[in-house]
C-alpha cells in the first residue's frame, strides 16, 4: 500500500526513561502519524479546519479471509474473493445474512 506512514506506530514510546522534554516532539509524532492513517480515505489537512474534514474521499476495504460476525445494531460492508481471484464487496446484516453487492463492477441485482 502506498500510503504507509512515514514514522512507525509505536505504543511503547516514549518508554519510562525517555526525558520529559521530549514530549513535544512526541505529541506532533502522533499528530502526524494519527493524520497520515485517517488520510488514507479521509479529508485531513496538517493544519486548519473546515467543514469537510473528517468526510470520506473514498472507502478503502481489504479482502477479507474470514467472514465478520454478525453484529445485532448493523450491516457491515466487506471484501472478499467472489471467486477466480476477483475481489468483490458484500453485506453481512444484522440477522446475520450475507449477500454480495457488486458483481463485474457493478451493483449486483
Amino acid at each position: 500500500m502506498a500510503d504507509v506512514p512515514t514514522v512507525d506506530w509505536s505504543e511503547t514510546v516514549p518508554d519510562t526513561d525517555e526525558a520529559a522534554t521530549d514530549g513535544e516532539s512526541r505529541i506532533r509524532e502522533l499528530k502526524k502519524q494519527v493524520r497520515e492513517v485517517i488520510t488514507v480515505d479521509h479529508k485531513m489537512d496538517a493544519s486548519g479546519n473546515g467543514d469537510d474534514w473528517g468526510r470520506h474521499e473514498k472507502v478503502t476495504m481489504e479482502e477479507q479471509a474470514v467472514v465478520p460476525t454478525t453484529v445485532a445494531t448493523a450491516c457491515i460492508f466487506y471484501c472478499k474473493n467472489a471467486g477466480g481471484g476477483v475481489i468483490e464487496i458484500f453485506c453481512k446484516d444484522a440477522a446475520g445474512n450475507d449477500f454480495q453487492v457488486t458483481d463485474g463492477g457493478a451493483l449486483k441485482t
